[in-house]
């Protein structure tokens, strides 16, 4: 087990075993804020629904929890004294999806201007 930890100390540039705990500490205390959060913000929302379909509101909770989930890392991050690990893991995370949703630019591009056209 100590072996494991000291490759990923390595490879994220965690320099003590403290850092990696806090590090640990503020991924589960943000994972477990934004279940609470969103699913609180998202009763308030379809309350007055029985039944919304999987396909609505899948990618509402996504799109709900992804940059709260980013924005807490931050503020934890900060308060336990680990901002500059999470600030790092939040330029990469922002740089992949940009990379992600740029390659796919033509392909939503001619999807909302044919959604347009049909529209119309």
């Amino acid at each position: 087990m100590g072996e494991v930890l000291e490759r990923f100390k390595r490879k994220y540039e965690i320099t003590t075993t403290a850092d990696l705990v806090l590090i640990i500490t503020v991924f589960s205390v943000a994972g477990s804020t934004v279940g609470f959060l969103v699913q609180y913000l998202l009763k308030g929302v379809f309350h007055p629904f029985h039944r919304v379909s999987p396909w609505i509101y899948v990618p509402i909770y996504i799109s709900c929890a992804l940059p709260t989930y980013q924005g807490l890392l931050l503020i934890y991050g900060f308060l336990l004294g680990q901002f500059n690990f999470f600030w790092k893991r939040f330029l990469k995370t922002r740089a992949a999806l940009g990379r992600f949703f740029w390659r796919r630019k033509e392909a939503l591009l001619a999807l909302f201007s044919r959604q347009s056209r049909e529209n119309v």
